[in-house]
């Protein structure tokens, strides 16, 4: 059940978003405005549809890859009900953070008779394999633009140097003050902070290790490296509907990929977030802030009207096709070693 803390850092969150969104488009000028108007005019929107398309196979691969995750538990539910409710609990956490996850352990204790403290175990191990594949993303994102993002994080600390080189020495020292008594407060309470991190650590850490209870690891590792490349693919060939970035290496998306997912994490859905850090990343390769923005706009579109589409046909189909209730999937029962 979603409480009220998490309905206010929801809240909270879309409001940030909001304001990224303000913050992405205030300094746009009339003349940038219609650069947009005819780069959209000019796209190549059938892109869109393959990038849809690349998406629905990630989402049937981590199905796929959830019902491995179950097996071991002594039912293998319906590939099916996986799908539909893992679309239900995309749907979910654009409306409230970790709702989709609450609605994924529920729908699948409902209808696969499942216990929910196992159905979470295997959500865990899920988000653990995405948490390594980032890591991972991230890694070659940084071995193969080491020389763009490392320029361009140097850019950004010398601005943010500047501006703080023009406050006074008084300003200056009520921020290491305030700066100061936070860390105060952080220390006294490090005990609860530091035990929540383990928590969290040893989740993962028991999420990577749970592979080795699936019947078929290959397979299970082929569905995880195989969701990722998805990924890519899917923002990959979004470069391609705007002639302004069709010229883009490929690997571009690895970056696009890297920060995008990052973004996606920092408010609900990635609202006003995602289209900002896509506009600022394609500033790295030579693309104007407004094109970027465009595009960025243009992918979180796409996949978020694919998401929330989905999601509600998803929600109607599951009764439906369940609406046997305990007669459903006799033959899929095993036995656990």
């Amino acid at each position: 059940m979603v409480n009220f803390k998490s309905v206010l850092q929801t809240i909270f969150f879309l409001c940030v978003g909001i304001v990224l969104i303000w913050l992405s488009v205030k300094d746009i000028t009339p003349d940038q405005w219609e650069s947009m108007r005819l780069a959209l005019q000019k796209g190549k929107y059938f892109w869109l549809a393959f990038s849809i398309f690349l998406a629905l196979l990630s989402h049937c691969s981590r199905s796929a890859r959830w019902q491995m995750l179950l097996e071991p538990l002594g039912k293998k539910p319906s590939f099916a009900n996986a799908f539909i409710i893992t679309m239900i609990g995309y749907l979910g956490n654009l409306a409230i953070n970790r709702l989709g996850e609450a609605m994924r352990v529920g729908l699948m204790t409902k209808y696969e008779d499942i216990p929910a403290d196992k159905v979470l175990g295997t959500i865990i191990a899920d988000r653990a394999f995405d948490v390594l594949c980032l890591l991972i993303v991230i890694f070659f994102s940084f071995v193969i633009y080491y020389d763009k993002l490392a320029t361009y994080g140097w850019e950004k600390l010398d601005l943010i140097y500047a501006k703080f080189a023009g406050l006074n020495v008084a300003f200056l020292a009520i921020i290491g003050i305030v700066g100061l008594a936070l860390l105060v407060f952080i220390l006294s309470k490090s005990k609860g902070i530091f035990g929540k991190l383990g928590g969290i650590a040893r989740s993962i850490g028991q999420g990577l290790t749970s592979v080795k209870d699936v019947k078929n690891p290959a397979l299970f590792i082929f569905h995880t490296v195989f969701i990722w490349l998805m990924y890519f693919g899917m923002i990959t060939v979004c470069l391609y509907v705007l002639p302004e970035t069709a010229n883009l290496s490929p690997l571009t998306g690895f970056a696009l990929l890297t920060f995008g997912s990052v973004a996606m994490i920092v408010t609900p859905g990635g609202i006003g977030s995602y289209p900002i850090v896509i506009a600022e990343i394609l500033l790295i390769f030579g693309i104007s802030f407004e094109i970027g923005t465009a595009l960025g706009w243009i992918i979180w579109a796409n996949q978020t009207a694919l998401v929330i589409l989905a999601g509600l046909i998803c929600w109607f189909l599951l009764p439906i096709i369940n609406k046997n209730g305990s007669e459903k999937h006799p033959s899929e029962k095993v036995s656990v070693a």
